[in-house]
This record gives C-alpha cells, structure tokens and sequence, in this order.
C-alpha cells in the first residue's frame, strides 16, 4: 500500500517535542515557558559568522598588504628589486647574496620579504660580501654525487702528434672501471692498472716482453689527471730471496727462483716450498733461467710456500687502453676507477679554458646545483659552474645551511677551479 507523506505539522510537532526533551536534559525544566537554547544557538552562529568574516579579512589584507619584517628581521628580500639586505648591529647593509648573508649571521636565516619603503626608516649601511660566493639553496640542499673525476680527451691535430685536447672534472655516480693504460707526461712512463699508477722503465727487456709493451700504445696525461691517480712503488723484477741457491728439494724444484710449469699452472720455487704465481710474474722470473717442468704427482711433494712480492706487476698481459679517445679517474672516499671511451656530458666551459694547456677546460655534472664535500681536511661547497670553495668550518657550513658532505679526496677536488674561501671575515668586507 502506499506511504503515507510526512505533514507539515507533524514535521513542526517532532521538533517541538526534541526542543522541550533539549530543555528537560538541560535545564531540568520541560514546561519551556522561556526558550533560552535558541538564543544561545543563534548567538553561537552569529559568532562563527563573524569570525569567519574577520578571518577572511585577515587573509585579504594580508595578500594585498601583507606586513614589513623589517623592524625586527635580519635579513631582508625588497619585492620590487630583489635586492638582500643583512643587520649588522644597528644597521641594515646591503650583502651580495645569501651565502654571505648567513656568514654574517651565523645561521641558515630565511629572508624576509619587504616593500620598497620598508627601509626607509632603517639605518643604512655599506654594502658587504663575497660577490663570487656560490648560489645556495634558500631550503633543503640536493645532496653531492659521491664521486669526483678528471678526464682527458687526447688527439692528434694536423701535423701534430696525440696531444692532450681537453681536461674536464665531472661530479656523478663511481662508474665501474677497470682501464688500463700507459701513460707519459713527459718525464716519466706510467703503468696505470687497477685504478693506481706505478713508474716503469719500458726500455726494461724483461718487463717489455713479458707486458707486451712494445705493441702497447703511449698516451699523453696531464698533471691534474695523473695526480688524482693514487700512486705505488715502481714496476720491477720480482724478488725472491735466495735466489739461485740450493732449495733442498729435489729437481726440478732444487734451486730457488726456479719457475716450474705444471700443466697450465706455473709456481715459483722458494727456500720452503713452492708458491703459485701469476703468468706475468712468471714470465718476469723465468727471463733468468727459464722454465721447468714438472707433474701434479712431483709437485704434491713440495710444501706449499709464502707468496711473493709481484713487484707491482699485473697478473696478465693488460688490455692497453688507445692512445686517443677520453680517459677518466673518478674516485670516491674508498675505490678510484679508471674508465677508457665515456665522454663527460653537459659539460659547463670553465672561464680561460686552454684546450692544450695544462688548466681545466670545464666542468660536468647531472646536479645544477651547490653541494658540499669533505676532503678529511676540509670542507668544501662546489658551485653549480664548478667551483670548489672551502668553507671556513664545520660551524659555517652549518650557517650556509649544509647540514652534511659526502666525502671526496682532495686529490681529485684538487683540479677543480678555485673559488674564493666562504669565511665570515671575507663576508664582512665592504664591497
């Protein structure tokens, strides 16, 4: 059957009867000869219109004239201009950017943005700061790459030999290495293997023949690279003490020194024993007196002996790296890798760039940005064109507002370009 509709008066009854139940709960009174509740209820909403009328107010005059900070804020950005102003005991000096601004004050001080007039009532003072202080970040700054490199692209020119044609240091990710090279800078020829260099003499027979470097190209490096290179001892003819005295074992492993084939294995006799060597090593050593042979079965009579000192000799012929084309170190606080054939990319031209000279030409990275490193004697901001500047502590990097470095050895931030020291005397400078 059909619902019968809800009337008007029934709808007006059921009211009435949950105001007068309102009024027992709360007065203890259900006669309702006075309504008290409905007043308050409209008083309540007539207060909530009026805040919200006043907050609305609020809002619009603060969009349209919102308030000068400058009566009492230290560090102060004119709309109009752009312009930064710092205070300085009682006076308001206009500061070359934000980082010297939070050198002056000691702290990451957000700028507060004033009107044209604000200043007017302000003491002036002169203008101060380091003009060629990196750009910082107002907020959170990006975090740095955690590795730094140098690289080298060299080739020959119309009737010039291979000469180095552009230096680059690059921040980014450690790439995966393992080139090998050698390498000359004028003076001196370098074995460049497993991310460390070594001086070797390539006139040397014995090492010649058994590194194959008479077919192995020399390439031109530059000081900037070759320095972020770590460096160990010299490539030499392995040591093995006693060598040609008698071992006490039988033959073939009666003389020390004696290289002794074992199927594909090669070992190297010892005073107690017989080591494993690498077949470079091998090679090296058997220059002296050649190669023995010898069984499985003979060699398991034969005590196992100490290694030797390889004399920083690879353990197999390298694959030598071109004479032309890009060569990068890159190196982060523990590993350096040497990487042949990777180009940097976007790469920002430093200023008096010398193609063949010996300066760095650019710079090259995936962040535009500063960041902050830690060489272990040091820290450092490296601006987004490159620039390395050394902060004057741990308390004024705070200041700039870099809370954290990554750490990078200075051998390698070395080549970078210098930029001036970020220290709260040098922001103070009139300018």
């Amino acid at each position: 059957m059909p619902r019968t509709p809800t009337t008007p008066a029934q709808i007006s009854g059921h009211r009435f009867l949950v105001r007068r139940v309102e009024h027992a709960l709360v007065r203890a009174d259900a006669r309702m000869l006075h309504d008290p509740l409905r007043t308050r209820g409209r008083a309540v909403a007539a207060g909530a219109a009026l805040l919200v009328l006043v907050l609305a107010g609020t809002v619009i005059l603060g969009l349209i004239r919102p308030r000068d900070g400058a009566a009492d804020a230290d560090l102060l950005l004119v709309r109009d201009t752009g312009a930064l102003h710092v205070r300085i005991d009682d006076r308001v000096h206009p500061v070359a950017n934000l980082a010297s601004a939070r050198l002056v004050l000691g702290q990451p001080a957000e700028a507060v943005r004033v009107g044209p007039d604000a200043l007017a009532g302000i003491a002036a003072g002169h203008p101060v700061g380091i003009p060629a202080a990196p750009d910082i970040a107002a907020g959170d700054p990006a975090s740095a790459p955690p590795s730094v490199g140098v690289c080298e692209e060299a080739a020959p020119g119309l009737h010039e030999p291979v000469l180095v044609r552009s230096t680059v240091v690059r921040m980014g990710e450690l790439p995966a290495g393992g080139a090998s090279a050698l390498v000359t800078d004028g003076e001196a020829t370098w074995l460049v293997h497993d991310g460390r260099r070594a001086r070797i003499d390539v006139g040397d027979p014995v090492l010649s023949r058994a590194l194959g470097l008479a077919a192995a190209p020399v390439r031109p490096v530059g000081a900037h690279l070759l320095a972020a290179i770590p460096e160990r001892g010299p490539v030499t003819v392995p040591h093995v003490p006693g060598q040609g005295d008698p071992s006490g074992f039988p033959a073939p492993f009666d003389v020390v020194g004696t290289v002794v084939a074992v199927g594909q294995r090669r070992v190297v006799v010892r005073d107690d024993g017989a080591v494993d060597v690498a077949p470079v090593v091998a090679d090296v050593l058997a220059a002296g007196g050649g190669v023995r042979t010898a069984t499985e079965v003979e060699l398991a009579g034969i005590p196992v002996a100490a290694g030797i000192d390889a004399g920083g000799l690879p353990g197999e012929i390298p694959d030598w790296a071109p004479a032309e084309g890009w060569l990068c170190v890159d190196a982060d606080a523990e590993t350096t890798t040497v990487t042949h054939g990777r180009a940097p990319h976007d790469v920002v031209p430093y200023p008096g760039a010398d193609g063949t000279g010996p300066g760095v030409d650019g710079f090259s990275s995936p962040l535009r940005s500063t960041t902050a490193v830690d060489t272990g004697g040091g820290v450092h901001l490296v601006s987004a064109g490159g620039a390395r500047h050394l902060v004057e502590n741990r308390g004024a990097l705070a200041a700039l507002g870099y809370p954290s470095t990554v750490a990078v050895p200075w051998r390698v931030l070395a080549a970078f370009r210098e930029g001036p020291e970020l220290t709260k005397t040098a922001a103070l400078a009139a300018i």
